[in-house]
Order: C-alpha cells, then sequence, then structure tokens
C-alpha cells in the first residue's frame, strides 16, 4: 500500500491530467481535511478552488497562490513518470488508500491517548462511514 504522502502527490497529479476527477472527489467526500500533509492540503485547496473558477488548470494559473519552492514541488510531483492515474477506477483507489492511510494515523496510540471521548466518537462514526 502507497504511504499517505505519495497518496497525495498522486491525487494533486492526476488532478491536473484529469481536472473533472475533482467531482469524484467530491462525491466521495474528500476535502483538504483528508489530506495528511500540510503541503498536501494547501495544495488540494489551491487547486480545487481554481479549477472550480478558473477554465483552465496549470501551473501558471496557480502562480500567485502558492510559494516558488511549492510551485516546484507540484511541477515535480505533475511531470514525473508514473505520477498519476489516467481511469477513474485508479483514481478511486487512490481515495480508498489515502483514507485507509490516514485513518491509519488517527488509530495510533498517541492520538487516541490525546483524544477526548467526543474525538473518540467522531473518530469511530468516521471510521463506519468510510467502510461503507
Amino acid at each position: 500500500m502507497l504511504s499517505a504522502a505519495v497518496c497525495e502527490e498522486w491525487l494533486l497529479g492526476s488532478l491536473f491530467g484529469h481536472p473533472d476527477f475533482l467531482t469524484l472527489l467530491e462525491n466521495e467526500g474528500i476535502s483538504e481535511n483528508d489530506f495528511v500533509t500540510d503541503w498536501g492540503k494547501k495544495m488540494f485547496s489551491v487547486i480545487s478552488a481554481t479549477a472550480k473558477t478558473s477554465q483552465i488548470l496549470d501551473l501558471f494559473s496557480l502562480g500567485d497562490k502558492i510559494t516558488s519552492e511549492e510551485m516546484g514541488r507540484l511541477a515535480s510531483v505533475i511531470t514525473r513518470d508514473g505520477s498519476f492515474v489516467n481511469t477513474r477506477e485508479q483514481f478511486l483507489e487512490l481515495v480508498a488508500s489515502l483514507r485507509s492511510e490516514k485513518n491509519k494515523q488517527a488509530m495510533s496510540g498517541e492520538n487516541l491517548k490525546q483524544m477526548d471521548d467526543a474525538e473518540l466518537s467522531a473518530l469511530i462514526e468516521k471510521l463506519k462511514a468510510d467502510k461503507k
């Protein structure tokens, strides 16, 4: 199974090749909160907002919204061979992998020890929903 950070990169790279996959993420209930890295959260937020308001999704359309370091990393992700998927089925597999990895992180002993009863209940409900 791919790590959560790799899943994030593949999902984001795939959105550049297939902006229509954003609808799949929305249908799956994926938001920036489902990403595990700060970079992934920011890139998802910027890419999805740009895709919704612009007819063209490219690096130039993101230029004033991200730093040059973020731009460089994103450019590396979208130009790397094999760093994105081409079918809806493959994309949904990445979504499932990201969720699974995120849930594993949430279930780590340290995280569980720090949660109060309400947070634990919310986590259990989220895990139930993700299993459906």
